[in-house]
């Protein structure tokens, strides 16, 4: 919000000095403008986008903050995304928003989600919006299910989409195998769509080929594939609902 490169730097040097009692907590500053993600990126440890999206524009807008922080800090910084979750009754974004905002972010490479909520009419406070509290349990919940496979990055190569088609995004995620544990490496796919109406894409990830993936989350409003069947190029239809997300666990041999 308006913090000039000087601002920054002296404050980077007072967090330098601070550091010097606690050497274990990073420097963290969310950045709301894409003009000064590199700037911000040069001040910090972890640099936190702040993409404010709020139905007046393309979900993929946070997609796309997260993966122009990650280029605009050279892959050198680890990126985080916030997910706002404000305004009033009406306008605050729903479970399933809010569950297509957060995947957007991963999708894009975000290493962390942070949640802020806040409301315009009488109830400002968090604690006396209860169906706020409601959705980030269900979303909470979710999210530590999938714990092992959130923490590591993105898959590189992903999958990706015919080149005609845009609106779907994905990342695969491959968990590490623990043998003393005897744990065994999983992989997911996280599918996202930011388009207004029900749709269908092909999924392109060689990687998969001859694989099939399953359903573990979906949208609550249902009408994403259930399942997902590639072929032996790799290939495989998807179909999701307006501005949901979905999570596939794929099937061992």
């Amino acid at each position: 919000w308006g913090y000039s490169f000087e601002t920054f730097r002296r404050d980077y040097q007072y967090w330098r000095n601070v550091r010097q009692r606690c050497s274990t907590l990073p420097i963290y500053i969310a950045q709301n403008n894409w003009q000064r993600y590199r700037e911000t990126g040069a001040c910090c440890d972890i640099l936190a986008v702040d993409p404010y999206w709020s139905g007046r524009s393309p979900m993929r807008v946070i997609h796309d903050s997260v993966q122009t922080a990650i280029r605009e800090t050279d892959g050198l910084k680890p990126v985080s995304v916030s997910i706002g979750n404000y305004g009033t009754v009406e306008r605050r974004p729903q479970l399933e928003e809010l569950r297509t905002m957060s995947y957007m972010g991963i999708i894009g490479g975000a290493r962390s989600i942070n949640f802020y909520a806040w409301n315009d009419g009488p109830r400002q406070n968090t604690s006396d919006m209860p169906e706020v509290i409601a959705n980030y349990r269900v979303l909470f919940g979710e999210f530590k299910a999938l714990n092992d496979a959130l923490t590591v990055p993105n898959a590189v190569p992903g999958p990706t989409f015919d080149a005609k088609t845009r609106g779907f995004f994905a990342c695969l995620k491959k968990t590490r195998e623990d043998k003393r544990k005897k744990i065994a490496s999983k992989a997911y796919l996280i599918v996202a769509s930011d388009l207004y109406k029900p749709g269908t894409r092909t999924m392109v990830c060689p990687e998969l080929a001859g694989k099939t993936a399953k359903a573990l989350f979906g949208s609550k409003r249902g009408g994403s594939s259930e399942k997902l069947v590639f072929d032996a190029n790799g290939r495989a239809a998807l179909t999701m609902p307006p501005l949901s997300s979905a999570v596939y666990c794929v099937e061992k041999d």
